[in-house]
Order: structure tokens, then sequence, then C-alpha cells
């Protein structure tokens, strides 16, 4: 008949001694199992063994018992090792018996430390570093003890899917997508997983929300090229610079042997006539597909511009400058002459002008050239302000622009006449005065409407015409264009020697 364990201890001897041990209330000899177990090892299990032993107990077969001291121990739950004194491999027992049925985590001390261990089948092996399935997702072991304490990247595998795994507070984060810092490189995680990806990827990168260029799964700080990919919704061949996409970019830059032409950070098909720099060399340049034309020279039409091309680098057509007439006073002083050299200087304020302002500035009814805007199609003669009154006349003479030398110069005529489609100006448009002593260029950088009073007021109600050593007025060098709109509303325009 079988014996119940609380009958009394039961004492495990060999099988070979065959040697019968009195408990309280009966006597038991167990057969042995002839698999691995500390008895092959010691070939004796004595009083003092304490481990994890294998036998038939009961006539219910093989089971793993917890021995101490040479008793079963049926009173004890928790970890115990296999009494070779080695400690990697570690049994969780409950009631004296190794439980083979027991998949999970269990929390408790081993090898003197308390964590919660990974139990398979009733074994831990603390050799063992992965991931494992559990019901709350997958979660990282290190060393056999769940570590709920770590985030970041570790190796193992998902769902049968090998690779390198972003770990937030020990568990797989599945459902991230993104950028994640790791041994001195930001690295690309696609649904948990570290992509080897190379193209372009809209995410946040060290508080930097951009387009980056990712090469094998790594953010490229170092690259600056183009690489094809989308960005907003639109494919193209984008221009990067240390690592992104810089959309804020228009211009030509070096591809290869190439001068190519880039608009809003994306390679351009455009053919025509482009500003940028060339080998150091800032102007316009003739591009056709979106390529500076080494090879052209020639005439060419942009837009409603004639250009002269040799080897590809553009110069504005302009028609022959007319002679200076005389001033209408006769008046051929040196006083005189400076004065028509103001524009071409692109310094306002010299002595040329008589700063502060002698008389003789204002004295002369003097020619100074034209004033060509190609893109609005403005071609204007251009005249310095004169004192004696008639500077309204002058105004509203046909093919007359007048310049007047004040602290930020401004020049005007009416909008029925020469300054008809000074509306339609926008930034970044150029503007030209011939004078007999060359061609100047500058450009627009301020597009509004304002009112004329007693002085020239912007779209803010500031003075546009205010001294320009003031460090918060616009900077020395600039003139102003306006034109009425329907007075006192005016156009007003802002441009810089370009």
């Amino acid at each position: 008949m079988r014996r119940k364990k609380k009958a009394g201890k039961w004492r495990v001897i060999t099988a070979l001694m065959c040697v019968m041990v009195l408990v309280v209330g009966c006597v038991y000899v167990p057969t042995m199992s002839a698999t691995a177990s500390p008895l092959d090892l010691t070939g004796t299990i004595g009083s003092r063994f304490t481990g994890i032993y294998e036998c038939n107990l009961y006539d219910e077969g093989s089971q793993t018992w917890y021995v101490k001291d040479g008793w079963i121990a049926w009173g004890y739950t928790g970890f115990a090792d296999t009494g070779t004194g080695m400690g990697l491999t570690w049994y969780y027992v409950e009631d004296g018996r190794v439980d083979r049925t027991r998949t999970e985590f269990v929390s408790g001390k081993i090898n003197g430390i308390t964590a919660s261990w990974y139990v398979k089948s009733g074994i831990v092996d603390v050799t063992y570093t992965g991931i494992v399935k559990t019901e709350s997702g997958w979660v990282y072991v290190l060393e056999g003890a769940e570590r709920r304490d770590y985030t970041g990247l570790v190796s193992g595998s998902v769902d049968g899917a090998e690779g390198t795994w972003y770990v937030v507070d020990g568990v797989v984060a599945t459902d991230y997508t993104g950028f994640v810092y790791d041994d001195g490189a930001w690295k690309y995680i696609d649904g948990g997983r570290v992509s080897g990806i190379t193209g372009l990827i809209e995410s946040t990168v060290d508080g930097v929300d951009t387009v980056w260029y990712v090469a094998s799964g790594q953010v490229d700080t170092g690259y600056t090229g183009l690489v094809a990919g989308t960005v907003d919704g639109t494919e193209g061949t984008w221009y990067v610079v240390s690592g992104q996409v810089d959309t804020g970019f228009t211009g030509l830059i070096q591809d290869g042997e190439a001068w190519r032409y880039i608009t809003s950070g994306r390679t351009s098909g455009k053919t025509g006539v482009v500003e940028g720099t060339v080998d150091g060399a800032e102007g316009s340049w003739y591009i056709v597909d979106g390529v500076v034309d080494m090879d052209y020279t020639g005439t060419v039409e942009s837009g409603s511009d004639t250009y002269t091309v040799t080897s590809g680098a553009a110069t504005l057509y302009i028609p022959p400058v007319e002679e200076a007439e005389t001033a209408t006073t006769g008046d051929t002083s040196a006083a005189a002459t400076e004065s028509t050299q103001v524009i071409g200087d692109g310094n306002y304020i010299t002595t040329g002008l008589g700063y502060p302002y002698t008389e003789y500035a204002f004295q002369y009814e003097i020619y100074i050239g034209r004033l060509i805007i190609p893109s609005v199609g403005i071609d204007v003669g251009l005249y310095n302000y004169s004192h004696d009154g008639s500077s309204q006349a002058l105004i509203d003479r046909t093919d007359t622009a007048v310049f007047y030398p004040v602290a930020l110069p401004y020049i005007a005529d009416h909008v029925n006449q020469g300054f008809i489609t000074l509306k339609n100006v926008t930034p970044g448009m150029y503007l030209y005065i011939t004078t007999s002593g060359g061609t100047y260029r500058y450009i627009c950088t301020e597009v509004g409407t304002g009112t004329a009073s007693n002085s020239l007021l912007d779209c803010n109600g500031s003075p546009i015409d205010i001294i320009v050593d003031d460090p918060n007025s616009r900077s020395a060098g600039a003139i102003c264009l306006y034109t009425c709109k329907s007075w006192p509303t005016i156009t007003y325009t802002i441009w810089y020697p370009a």
C-alpha cells in the first residue's frame, strides 16, 4: 500500500546499499533513477547531501526532489540548486518537489540575488539572456532574471523574427517607430526592431523634427549631397546637408562634375537663367534640365529677359546707355558731377551728396541714367532731384523718375507713367541702374503698401526714410522706389545692392 507523505520523513539512500531507514511510523526503500543525478556523480548520497535528486517515490515514476541533509524537504518552497556547488542551474521547488509544469516568472533569491526569475519547465538557467514571451509582452531576461529596469537595445527573437529590439522598461516596444540613441549613433526603429533602411525619414532626432538621411539604419550627420526619397508627400531628389534635408535652400550645388540647380531643397528640371555660385563665382547661370550648361555660349531668353551666355555664365542684356543730358542750368561743376555718381557708388552718405546736405546738392536737375526692372518691364529715365521747386514738374514729365538724395534715398514716378507695373514687383527681383560709369544691380527685399504725408510711412506706420544711422532702421545702402496707389496710399519697394 502507498505511504502518505505525512506518515514521516523519507531518507534517501543508494539502491546498492539497500539500507532500510526507520522513520516515524514506517520504513520505505525507494527505487532509484538510473538517469544522471547526484548519485551518479558521487556514487553515494549520505546524510550531508543537499541538492536535487531524482527517484521513483510512491511508484509514481521518476520525479525530481529537493534533498536537504539527506532528507526530502517536504515543507520547502523556493529555489534550489543541483548541489554541485556550481550555481548555474536552479530548480523551482514546491513542497519539496520540483514543479516541472511551471513556466513563468517567479520571485525569489538565487545566488544571493532577489529578483523575478524566468522559470522554464521548473528550471532557471542563470546563464540565459534573451527575450521571453509573456502575457504582458516580450520581456527582456538578463542572466535568468527579468530586467524591468532596463531601457535600450537587445538582441533576440520576437515572434520568430531575429533582430535587435528596442526595450522600454524591460518590455519590447513593438508599437514604437522612430529614432533611438545607442552607442554614439541615432538608430531607426521600425515596429520595435532596429531597421537597416537607407533613405529619407521624417522624425525627431535630438529634439530636431525634420527629414533625416538614414544609411543602413543610422542617421548619417556626416553626409551632404543628393538623396532620392519623399518629403512631405513629394517624391524627388533632395539636397541633404549634414544629414538633414534642406528645404530652405535654393541655388546651385556641385554634383560630381555637374552644377545642379536646387529649388526649395529639391532638384529642378528647369531650363533658363538662375542665380547661384559656381566654382566660387556668384552670378547668373544658364541651366538646361536643371544643370548648368558650361558648353553653351550664345543668347537665350529667360522669362521676359534676354541674356548673353558665355560658357554657362549669363549676363542680362541691357540696351546701350543714352548719353547724359546737360544739366538744365548748364552747370558742369564738380558738385554736379559728383551728384550723378551717387547711385553708382552704392554708398549714399557721402560728401558727394553734400551730407549734411549743402545747398548745391539740390540745385541741379541732372540726368543719372536709366532705371530698369526687367521682370516687370520698367525702363525709365532717372534724374536727380531739383530744389528749385520744380520736382513735381520733373516727375510729371514722361520717361522721368526722380531720385531724392535723403538719408534713405527714394525714387518716385507716377503710377500711370514709368512705375505703372511697380505693384507687380516681388522680393528677389533685380533692379538695374545704368550710368555713364557702369551698370549697378539691386535686389528687392521688401514690398508693401504705405502712406505719404509729411514723410513716407511703411505698412507698419513707421517712416520709410528714417535716418540710416539709427540701428533700428533699414541699413545703409538701401533705396526705396514708390508710386501712388490712391493718394495718399502708396506702393513702396526696398532694394539693396546685389
